[in-house]
């Protein structure tokens, strides 16, 4: 396990750290610029957590878990890589969620959405119906994620009047919450 605590910056030389526990309230970053090849790792990031500029590349193997709270960031638009059943989580706050503004979304030939698990929690998050919330936004996706959305999702919610649908826009390479009612 590594816990990266807020104001520390944590840079690694190698690639490749499997089947890790991280806990990042600072910056995780690379040596160099290149793909971060964290399989089968969790990663937690704070809201004041962020991955540096030198992450480039994301690539997440089998049984990888990413948990955003709201304010979590990339310091450059990283592509994410699926190689498998991933889980990302998302923690909204009570004014929703900070865009993790995103390079290009890969499957690695053999992943698609039925490879993701969502789990977000809007326990604290209060909106209007008609609300959406774009959660990631990529600057493209390769095909595979064109093709029916049949992630699992589990929405967290306290609050039973709160209705809440997940999908992808296609069109615009968005991960979008969007609250049918309050």
């Amino acid at each position: 396990s590594l816990l990266i605590d807020i104001g520390a910056y944590v840079s690694f030389a190698s690639l490749f750290q499997m089947n890790k526990i991280f806990v990042i309230h600072g910056v995780l970053d690379l040596d160099t610029l290149g793909a971060f090849r964290p399989y089968g790792s969790l990663f937690h990031l704070s809201s004041r957590a962020s991955f540096g500029s030198n992450v480039f590349w994301l690539d997440l193997g089998e049984k990888s878990l990413m948990s955003f709270e709201d304010g979590a960031s990339f310091q450059s638009k990283t592509n994410i890589e699926v190689r498998g059943e991933i889980s990302l989580d998302f923690q909204l706050s009570e004014t929703g969620f900070q865009t993790l503004d995103l390079g290009g979304l890969w499957d690695a030939g053999s992943a698609g959405w039925k490879d993701f698990t969502f789990n977000i929690d809007v326990s604290k998050f209060s909106a209007e119906s008609g609300t959406s919330l774009v959660l990631m936004d990529f600057s493209s996706h390769t095909q595979v994620f064109s093709g029916e959305f049949t992630p699992e999702i589990n929405i967290i919610n306290d609050q039973e009047e709160l209705d809440v649908k997940l999908y992808f826009d296609t069109e615009k390479s968005q991960l979008i919450l969007l609250v049918l009612s309050e």
